[in-house]
This record gives structure tokens, C-alpha cells and sequence, in this order.
């Protein structure tokens, strides 16, 4: 197991971190820089969610986040700070739910629902561009009726997919770039109500959508799709065994060559299940022990190698933040705890480089209502305070091209009962 063994020499214990993890330890790791506001402020009352980011392969990010202005956007170019928001095109009609996808050739997709009224059904609605070109006027994809947590994913060739939850079922949709036409599907098991989708895709185009399903408010059961690069969904497959426990959160990662994992919370427990590419799904690994845990998190680079983080209740209740990673194919390091013993910390996220190199974890300290961060170039962590933040709020994460990007929400300079929208850059 990485890092383990306190025996190993210098210079075996390097050969074991490139090994395991890809990267060299880096003396000079980065930083993160002073924050931006992309827009505020915003009424207390009306807060948005904390803006989602993504970054490519080439260091360039994006965010976009949908509040009572409409759905808006911002990029950051290699290097640079992040730029000035701008409107989605059709944007001012959007819903709330919204998903953003950036592909390592800068192809890119934004994506949400509109507003229904009382004579016009929701709609979901695409707006694509390709490198620096702007976003182009909104498509239609389909209409909608109570449709939420929305995501997306683009292949290289510039192909869309987009997964959600829909009146207790999880549906996809499809833009193959060659014909330009959409298909749309129902991926969940039919009059079982189902939730909490999340997407990934890798740089083949494939892509794989996982979920919760169980009636009531006890799901039982994680179910995964999968359809790889020019061809169909093939059938959902149950990941989680048949033991009765009630089942949470799945989420999903996808290497390069096709090998998936999905890790959940099986009862209090966070465990992650492995498939093969062209295999079946194993038995899930128990990466959290005896603790009780409520939230979890996964990130996985391109060669298949995994991150994964948890929130976990101390003696008092209070928050932690735990992490355990992974070589592709191979086993869990031990727990490291990455929140102090002064934290009551909620809601990790997690991100690690596709090429490999840099992993981070962010949640919220709740007892003090700052923003955290903790960083990995080196296989050890460290931690960062970003700003101030919301109790309870979420810290979107993405890595790639060498640095990372995370956004927030903020209560406004000299007035609590107003909020901006932040996001700060690692280099």
C-alpha cells in the first residue's frame, strides 16, 4: 500500500509515489490566488448555489451558475484571472438547475431548464461553442416537468450528453456531433423512483451516469449506465449488492481506457465498487471503517487512479473531513483526516488532474463559516483557507492543465444580509 511503510527508504518511497500515483513530489507547489467576484450581490433571501466549475486539460476553466439575473458564465484563460461574467444566450429564462462541460479542445456546452408557465412546459436548452468562439443561441433539447440537478459531459469529437432527474426518474440526452441529432432516454428502472444523478465521461467519449433508486426515503439500491464513444446506452446495471442497506449519492469515474468505479454511502459506510473495462462490477471497498459517515466524494484521474474523501462525524457530532486514495487496480491507503479537531466541517468535494499530478478536497468549516481547501501534489495534503462561506455550502472543485479552480458563495462585504459569488484559481 502507498506511503505505508515507515521502512522504506528515500529513495523507494519516491519509486512508489510515481508508481502509484503519477507524479513527482513538487518542492514549489503552487498557491492559491486572491479571490474573484464574478457577481453580487445578491439578496440573502434569493442566494444562488455556488457556481460550478470545470477545467481542461489545457488549464483553461470555466464557471457558470444561474441566479436571478439568469444563467451566467465566466472563463478564465491559462494563466489569467478569471474574466467578467457574462449572460448565457437564453439565459434569462433559466430555472436554476444548471450544468457546464469543457473538453481538452475547448469545445464547450452549457445547459438548463427554463421556467415554465402556466401555457409553456419547461424546456432543457443547449448552448454549445467551439474554442473562442461565443456561445451559440440556445436549442431546444426537450420539454420538461419537474426536472433538477442537471449535468454534462462533452467528448472530444464535440458530442453532448446531459443526464437528470425527472419526476422520480433519471434521464439522458444525447448530441451526436456527426448528424447533429439529439436522443433522449430513460435510463432509470421504470415506476421506481430514482435520484441524485451524476455524470462523467474520458477522453475516448464514453460516458456513464450513476444513481440511487428505492421508494420512499430509503433507497436501496445504485444503479450505473454506461455507452461508450459512437454507440448506444446499454442496459443499467445494479452496482450495489442486494444487503439492505439504504444507499446514497453515487458517485462516478471513468479512466481513459473504460475501467469505472462508483463509490456511495452504503448505510453510514463510504464504499467504492470497481468495474473492469469490458468486466463486471466487483464488491464494494469499505474505505471508512467504523465511522459514521454522511457525505461522500470521488475524483479519478485518467490512468484510473482514485481520490476519494468523506464527511464523518466525531464523538461531538462535529464534522470532519477524511481521504483515502488509490492506485488504479490496487488498495486504499488509510484514513487521512484533512479538517482540524476545531472544524465542523460538511460537504466535501473533490477533483483530481485527468493527466495525473494534483488532487484536491474543499468543504465548509461550519464553526467558523470559512472555506477550505486542503491540496496534494506530493501525496501528503495541504490545507488552504479561501475566504468566508456560507454555513452548509458546497465548494465546486476541478483540476487540470497543472492548476485547479473552486467557486463559492460569500456573505457581503459590510452587509450579512446580502452574498456574492466567488471563484479563486490554484497555480
Amino acid at each position: 500500500m502507498p506511503f505505508e511503510s515507515t521502512r522504506r527508504t528515500a529513495a523507494a518511497t519516491l519509486a512508489a509515489v510515481v508508481l502509484a500515483f503519477g507524479f513527482l513530489p513538487d518542492a514549489s507547489a503552487g498557491t492559491w490566488r486572491p479571490p474573484r467576484l464574478l457577481e453580487g450581490p445578491f439578496a440573502v433571501s434569493s442566494v444562488p448555489d455556488a457556481p460550478l466549475v470545470v477545467e481542461n486539460g489545457m488549464g483553461h476553466a470555466l464557471t457558470a451558475w444561474s441566479a436571478a439575473s439568469g444563467a451566467r458564465y465566466a472563463d478564465k484563460a491559462p494563466g489569467k484571472n478569471w474574466g467578467v461574467a457574462k449572460a448565457v444566450p437564453g439565459g434569462q429564462q433559466s430555472a436554476g438547475s444548471i450544468a457546464v462541460a469543457l473538453g481538452d479542445n475547448d469545445f464547450a456546452a452549457i445547459a438548463y431548464f427554463t421556467v415554465a408557465t402556466r401555457y409553456t412546459p419547461s424546456h432543457l436548452m443547449v448552448c454549445t461553442r467551439q474554442s473562442d468562439s461565443g456561445f451559440s443561441k440556445p436549442v431546444a433539447v426537450t420539454s420538461a416537468h419537474l426536472a433538477w440537478d442537471l449535468h454534462a459531459a462533452i467528448a472530444p469529437d464535440g458530442s453532448i450528453t446531459l443526464a437528470w432527474s425527472e419526476g422520480g426518474a433519471i434521464k439522458a440526452a444525447h448530441l451526436n456531433a456527426g448528424t447533429g441529432m439529439w436522443d433522449v432516454t430513460s435510463l432509470s428502472t421504470p415506476g421506481v423512483p430514482a435520484s441524485l444523478p451524476a455524470l462523467v465521461g474520458n477522453e475516448r467519449g464514453d460516458v456513464m451516469v450513476a444513481w440511487q433508486e428505492g421508494a420512499g426515503v430509503q433507497p436501496v439500491t445504485i444503479q450505473a449506465a454506461q455507452r461508450a464513444s459512437g454507440g448506444d446506452w446499454a442496459a443499467a446495471e445494479r452496482v450495489s449488492p442486494a444487503n439492505g442497506h439504504s444507499t446514497w449519492n453515487a458517485k462516478p469515474g471513468l479512466s481513459a481506457t473504460g475501467d469505472a468505479v462508483v463509490g456511495w454511502l452504503d448505510g453510514n459506510t463510504m464504499v467504492v465498487a470497481r468495474k473492469p473495462a469490458n468486466g463486471v462490477w466487483q464488491a464494494p471497498e469499505s474505505l471508512s471503517g467504523s465511522q459514521s459517515v454522511y457525505y461522500p466524494a470521488l475524483a479519478m484521474d485518467a490512468a484510473g487512479n482514485l481520490v476519494a474523501a468523506w464527511q464523518a462525524l466525531d464523538a461531538g457530532n462535529g464534522g470532519s473531513i477524511w481521504s483515502s486514495r488509490t492506485a488504479a487496480a490496487g488498495e486504499w491507503t488509510a484514513a487521512t483526516r484533512l479538517s482540524s479537531s476545531g472544524e465542523d466541517a460538511a460537504w466535501p468535494t473533490a477533483a483530481t488532474a485527468r493527466a495525473g499530478g494534483l488532487a484536491l478536497v474543499s468543504w465548509t468549516d461550519n464553526a467558523t463559516n470559512r472555506v477550505r481547501t486542503s491540496t496534494s501534489t506530493n501525496g501528503g495534503w495541504k490545507v488552504s483557507t479561501l475566504g468566508t462561506g456560507y454555513w452548509s455550502g458546497t465548494v465546486p472543485v476541478a483540476s487540470g492543465g497543472g492548476g485547479a479552480v473552486a467557486s463559492w458563495a460569500t456573505p457581503h462585504a459590510g452587509n450579512p444580509n446580502a452574498a456574492d459569488l466567488m471563484a479563486d484559481a490554484w497555480r
